[in-house]
């Protein structure tokens, strides 16, 4: 148990960190990487030791949690979140959403992390309104036209009927092009309107999962805020 001392605490899974250590001065006989506890006991073999000293790669290590990471169902994350957000004493954050909603969140943003906590440390945005907006896209991207689009595009989406991720790409597109922009030069800027964040998840199945409201609600606050 001792040897995660420190890194169990970091959010490695511990069988990640098994193959890692277990891959530092052995090799089996092909380019696998990835082993479950019980390849390894079955190909483990003193002959395949390296005898040159090995050398830990920090950066690897969360390459291996990255992998162990992905190959969990969303269900399975959002359990693991759940447990992570708890134990770090900001329950309250997620009080006000649902299972589904957190399976949700995991599935889009498990490509972006390499553990369970970074869901929600880079994605609150899914959990509470930016209180910040990511400076270097506002300086490059925000100016009195684009005030004009975004008021243009709140309205869209505000008169929308139905709410998914193709109809809001759609609209946003549609609204860009009809205040004589460029929907694809807006995008970013939109992203940081409503998330506070320059990168992240696919932009509009994030935006169908926040909700109508939540988004319509943000464009305007955003719009406020950076006039």
């Amino acid at each position: 148990g001792e040897i995660y001392s420190g890194y169990r605490e970091k959010g490695y899974f511990p069988d990640a960190f098994i193959n890692m250590l277990a891959l530092l001065g052995w090799h089996g006989s092909g380019n696998q990487e990835l082993y479950s506890k019980e390849e390894l006991t079955e190909n483990f073999s003193l002959e395949r030791v390296s005898k040159s000293g090995a050398k830990f790669d920090a950066e690897k290590t969360k390459w291996f949690n990255q992998q162990y990471l992905r190959l969990r169902t969303d269900e399975e994350m959002a359990k693991a979140l759940v447990k992570e957000i708890e134990r770090k004493g900001e329950k309250e954050a997620i009080q006000a959403v649902t299972d589904d909603y957190l399976v949700e969140v995991c599935r889009l943003m498990k490509e972006k992390v390499s553990f369970v906590y970074e869901i929600f440390e880079q994605g609150r945005y899914f959990f509470s309104d930016p209180a910040t907006y990511d400076e270097g896209v506002i300086k490059k991207r925000w100016n009195a036209q684009a005030g004009v689009v975004m008021t243009a595009v709140k309205d869209a989406f505000a008169s929308m009927q139905s709410w998914n991720a193709a109809d809001c790409e759609s609209t946003f597109k549609t609204a860009v092009e009809s205040a004589g922009a460029n929907p694809g030069q807006l995008m970013q800027l939109f992203r940081v309107c409503v998330s506070g964040a320059a990168g992240g998840p696919v932009l509009f199945e994030m935006v169908a999962l926040l909700g109508k409201d939540v988004v319509v609600r943000r464009i305007e606050t955003a719009i406020q805020k950076l006039r």
